[in-house]
């Protein structure tokens, strides 16, 4: 500890008087320990759920030495990551005021970290997710299932204060929760990855009776890609950009589709995407988890010959479509050739052949036709 740190929890001891603030009684030496008021699961548990930016504030709010309260070590292994109230807490009222102050700011936090709790506690019937035995008066405490996994309601549990102390690792005992095997895992991604046949994109099938689903896109790039390898500008493996076409959209099976014209919504595309990725990748087993997820993060970053040919074909496949259908989807929504430019500043970064060809067969024959607005600009 610093000795920031240090001169600022002696005054949280100077301030209550060496009582603790639950129990209201005097603590010898070694009975005290400075604890946080409003546990660290509220941001544990929000880190996969709030924006990076109200995270991090919540973060600092948490960690503030206003929300620190000096209590004996039994008290506060009773409370554990509970949040008990305010009012019959045996402090300060200056002390009072600063954690009202934080608990307004923290409401709406509060308020669905509880709301979880509830759930669980109602779906695990008032049982212990360890031992099975109902919860008495001793605390309730708030655990993933995995601990390799992500702290999401999906992964998490309520168990004993004792369970919580014997079993570090918060995993249970019991077949449901125990160790997948390599295969399970697979075959859990396996099937979760199927959700992407459901992503509706923007552009339309070639017939134009309906749009396409993200799986047929990056299908039919993969295809792309093993025939159109030959025009890169640099000599690629074509099966690692096959690979990468093939897994750069399951981020949208909870992120959603972006319309590539869409502003407001790339506003929060990469916030959203990489916490998909984080959400989607930690099913497999890690190995391939960082394997899949780096290619993912290689793919977005368009810095390699595979990552540049892959970006490319990701623009001249819906750009072939579009053409096919009359310019259906650009008519839809009036899209501006400054636009289509805009979106496809790299597309020669991967193949300065096929841009040149799209710029010629796809888009120039709807610009003549006014399927793209130009407002006095061209190719």
């Amino acid at each position: 500890m610093d000795d920031a740190r240090s001169y600022a929890n002696l005054k949280v001891k100077m301030r209550s008087g060496r009582k603790c603030a639950i129990c209201g009684e005097k603590m010898e030496a070694g009975e005290e320990s400075l604890e946080h008021f409003f546990p660290r699961a509220l941001y544990k548990w929000g880190e996969n759920i709030l924006p990076p930016e109200e995270y991090r504030t919540l973060y600092v709010q948490i960690e503030s030495d206003d929300n620190i309260i000096f209590t004996h070590l039994l008290c506060n292994g009773a409370k554990e990551d509970a949040i008990i109230d305010i009012a019959p807490l045996h402090i300060s009222g200056e002390e009072r005021k600063r954690l009202l102050r934080l608990e307004k700011k923290i409401a709406p936090v509060v308020i669905r970290y509880r709301s979880m709790k509830s759930r669980l506690y109602e779906k695990q019937e008032g049982k212990c997710y360890c031992c099975h035995k109902e919860f008495g008066q001793e605390a309730i405490v708030l655990r993933r299932k995995d601990p390799d996994l992500l702290r999401v309601e999906e992964n998490a549990c309520l168990v004993c204060h004792s369970c919580n102390l014997a079993n570090p690792d918060y995993v249970s005992e019991t077949e449901e929760t125990s160790g997948k095997s390599r295969l399970d895992k697979q075959f859990e991604f396996i099937l979760e990855t199927d959700k992407e046949k459901f992503v509706t994109r923007q552009t339309y099938l070639s017939d134009a009776n309906r749009k396409e689903n993200d799986a047929e896109h990056s299908w039919h790039m993969a295809l792309m890609t093993i025939l159109l390898s030959e025009y890169a500008n640099e000599k690629i493996d074509v099966l690692k950009t096959v690979t990468m076409l093939l897994i750069h959209d399951l981020v949208e099976i909870y992120a959603g589709d972006t319309y590539a014209y869409d502003e407001s919504g790339k506003q929060t595309q990469k916030e959203r995407e990489t916490e998909a990725a984080k959400r989607l990748y930690q099913i497999l087993p890690k190995d391939q988890e960082e394997n899949l997820k780096g290619l993912w993060e290689e793919f977005e970053a368009g810095e390699t010959p595979e990552a540049r040919f892959a970006r490319t074909m990701d623009n001249l496949q819906p750009m072939m479509l579009n053409s096919a259908t009359d310019g259906k989807s650009w008519t839809e929504h009036g899209v501006h050739i400054s636009q289509i430019l805009k979106r496809n500043q790299r597309t020669e970064a991967g193949s300065k052949e096929l841009w040149e060809y799209a710029k010629e067969n796809f888009l120039k024959p709807h610009i003549e036709a006014g399927h793209i607005k130009t407002d006095g600009e061209d190719l």
